[in-house]
């Protein structure tokens, strides 16, 4: 005979969970078609303002009675605490997204540089990276400056 879970094994990671479903659905209208098959709702504007969103939302869980009382009781707060956190979560996606392009800038200097002390002539390197010469020349100007 099977084994049953414990409580402790049955537990789920949301934090882990929703940043997988957001990675999964970063499109916001296939997101809010998601939302609407699963909740069984009819929601239209996925670029609704958030304040507006999270009113609607704390209103729709109060009419069916999901944590009733407490959003009755501290509606303010909770209203706070949904927008901060979602503003928490753009900055660390702004975040990550500046750290993965500076990461890319620094990659392609790297590569800009190699192929210039390897003899490699701007225009040489423009043609074989596809981009514009003074762009190359620009970086080609730093290495000057950088005995690195």
């Amino acid at each position: 005979m099977p084994k049953k879970a414990t409580p402790a094994e049955n537990t789920v990671n949301r934090e882990y969970k929703s940043s997988i479903f957001a990675m999964l659905f970063r499109d916001k209208t296939k997101l809010l078609e998601l939302y609407n098959t699963i909740s069984g709702t009819s929601y239209i504007d996925p670029d609704m303002p958030l304040r507006e969103a999270v009113e609607q939302a704390i209103t729709e869980c109060i009419r069916e009675g999901i944590l009733e009382d407490f959003l009755k009781k501290n509606r303010a707060e909770a209203m706070k605490v949904s927008i901060y956190e979602y503003d928490a979560r753009k900055h660390i996606e702004m975040e990550r997204e500046d750290s993965y392009k500076d990461g890319r800038a620094d990659m392609l200097h790297q590569i800009i540089h190699t192929m210039l002390s390897n003899g490699r002539t701007v225009s040489q390197i423009a043609a074989e990276l596809k981009m514009e010469e003074d762009i190359i020349a620009e970086i080609a100007g730093e290495q000057k400056e950088d005995p690195a």
